[in-house]
């Protein structure tokens, strides 16, 4: 018999997401400091010596891959160390779901740095403005007026994915100031026509920008690496990879749509993977074992090339 994992979606149920409520919110009131990764273990820069790789081999690998499915695939990867990358049909614009909340989380944490607010600032919920069922724990916890700080709704919209927190974040930063702050990070795909859409390419940029500014303010910028790298979910990029690899990855999810972006710490060799799918199944189940297996595809690659036996572009 199948053992039960609480870390698939497709076993969780709306019940679940007070327990979860609970426990986070115990988690908030404690804080967090104790969760931290060390400071530092996040860091990263290209080696001048590194060869830089045209990824060929690669590329055609996840290619074949992806010829055995069903619907439309978004891939880019992106070498932390040699600078060399590919992409699959990676400018082609895609349902971005929850994955865009990595660019407001950045956003916020951005200002912050510069002193433009404080992430001690508290923001009232309002049902009116802010309610979104779905993911997240709010949407059981939260009270209309209740207050909580920025850093708050920062963590839980990272590492549960709640929506609510997203539209208050949103509703305080402004939209169309976060759309020119994606744009001023390279995003080429920004809410077209005002819907919820990006690329693999848009979304890898944003995951980018994330390490840069963690390279530059390593405390805040901590803070979102480790929320990104506690995420509840461990379908997507971390699915089929060693317990041992840390992951920092924001998924998304849609009827029919599945989506992951993140930073996969592999020692010596970090890299930047997103995948986005849409119609790889009726449900986003499908598209999540489809990123894993692509996850796994490319990890494999890269321990080969650690340890000499494959060499990409040759």
């Amino acid at each position: 018999m199948q053992q039960w994992d609480w870390r698939r979606r497709e076993n969780w149920h709306p019940g679940w997401w007070l327990v979860v409520g609970v426990v986070f919110t115990l988690v908030l009131a404690v804080g967090t400091h104790s969760l931290l990764l060390p400071r530092g273990y996040y860091k990263y820069g290209p080696d001048p010596l590194a060869i830089r790789e045209h990824c060929d081999e690669l590329k055609a690998a996840v290619e074949e891959y992806i010829k055995t499915k069903p619907g439309t695939f978004g891939v880019y990867f992106w070498d932390l160390k040699s600078g060399g990358h590919f992409g699959i049909n990676e400018t082609v614009a895609l349902p971005a779901a929850s994955s865009i909340k990595v660019a407001v989380a950045l956003y916020l944490y951005s200002l912050a740095a510069e002193g433009r607010l404080s992430l001690d600032e508290r923001m009232a919920y309002n049902p009116d403005l802010d309610y979104e069922g779905g993911a997240g724990t709010l949407q059981f916890t939260a009270a209309p007026g209740q207050t909580f700080t920025l850093r708050e709704l920062a963590q839980v919209m990272i590492r549960v994915s709640d929506n609510i927190a997203w539209h208050m974040l949103t509703r305080r930063l402004g939209k169309e100031n976060l759309k020119a702050f994606m744009r001023s990070l390279g995003g080429k795909t920004v809410y077209p026509e005002d819907k919820n859409f990006s690329t693999a390419e848009d979304l890898s940029t944003y995951m980018r920008a994330t390490l840069d500014f963690a390279q530059k303010n390593p405390e805040l910028g901590g803070l979102l690496i480790d929320d990104l790298t506690h995420s509840i979910y461990k379908d997507g990029l971390p699915a089929l990879l060693p317990e041992d690899v840390t992951v920092g990855h924001k998924v998304g999810a849609l009827p029919a749509v599945a989506n992951d972006t993140g930073i996969v710490f592999l020692p010596d060799r970090p890299y930047i993977l997103t995948v986005m799918t849409k119609d790889v199944g009726a449900s986003e189940n499908p598209g999540f074992a489809a990123i894993g297996e692509i996850s796994r595809l490319i990890y494999d690659y890269r321990v080969r090339q650690r340890q000499g036996g494959a060499v990409a572009g040759q």
